[in-house]
């Protein structure tokens, strides 16, 4: 397992403020709720808390059996293809739980018509996602560009849209969700302006070696973006562009 992100998975828990989002979450005892992208199974363990029934589903094995070995009362994992969640013939439950993984399907019509086929009618969706990862200022305007071209990259090549999190409503209205709640999430991590903190500093720096492909793009560039870019989130005058936004709806049909 690569225990760096483990860890980092575990850290980022108190950079966001999930409880108040919970809170928001129509669960009543012994709901079924799937937790797709559930990791190492934080999430599934306080949605369980609440009184759900929870199946946790990601793709990564080596996190789903640290998950296991929780031993998380209520909630069981399964490792599945994520993107084909039609052809997984699962039963429908009362509600999804995603975080942060929207992004990594560019076109959302077939995730999210994935998703409404884990749904009963009239079931919920709670999704999260994030616009602007790299949106921080002030930047030389030449790595803005090269950021702009690498976001066009990979949306383009289908494996990540880091654009995703401001296109969510306009989509989950098209495949028939009906949007109970929507906000904009503060962010510790990715939308908090000003010199953030020293863990979280190095937290960036963990996903920036996570990020070859970044490196690869940026070419001979790469080492000078590092260097600014980290040095940007350590200074006051930090402005953060990224916004986190989430969603609570109602699949209609």
């Amino acid at each position: 397992m690569d225990k760096s992100l483990l860890e980092q998975y575990q850290k980022q828990w108190e950079w966001r403020d999930w409880q108040s989002l919970f809170d928001l979450l129509p669960i009543w005892q012994d709901c079924h709720i799937y937790d797709l992208g559930c990791a190492h199974g934080d999430h599934s363990y306080h949605l369980a808390k609440r009184g759900a029934f929870v199946t946790g589903l990601d793709r990564n094995q080596d996190l789903l059996d640290f998950a296991q070995k929780r031993k998380i009362e209520r909630a069981n994992f399964q490792q599945c293809d994520l993107s084909l969640l039609e052809k997984l013939d699962l039963p429908p439950a009362d509600g999804v739980w995603t975080s942060f993984l929207p992004a990594y399907f560019p076109n959302l019509d077939p995730f999210l018509k994935g998703i409404s086929s884990l749904l009963r009618p009239g079931g919920w969706l709670a999704i999260t996602e994030m616009s602007g990862l790299f949106d921080h200022e002030p930047l030389d305007k030449l790595f803005v560009e090269k950021i702009q071209k690498f976001y066009q990259k990979l949306k383009q090549a289908g494996s990540y849209d880091f654009m995703s999190g401001v296109k969510l409503e306009a989509a989950l209205i098209k495949n028939n969700f009906r949007i109970i709640k929507s906000s904009l999430i503060r962010d510790r991590e990715f939308t908090v302006s000003g010199a953030l903190e020293p863990e979280i500093i190095e937290a960036w720096v963990d996903r920036l070696h996570r990020m070859p492909g970044l490196k690869q793009f940026m070419g001979e560039d790469y080492q000078d973006f590092e260097s600014q870019f980290l040095d940007l989130l350590s200074n006051p005058e930090h402005i953060s562009q990224g916004k986190v936004f989430f969603h609570l709806a109602r699949k209609e049909r």
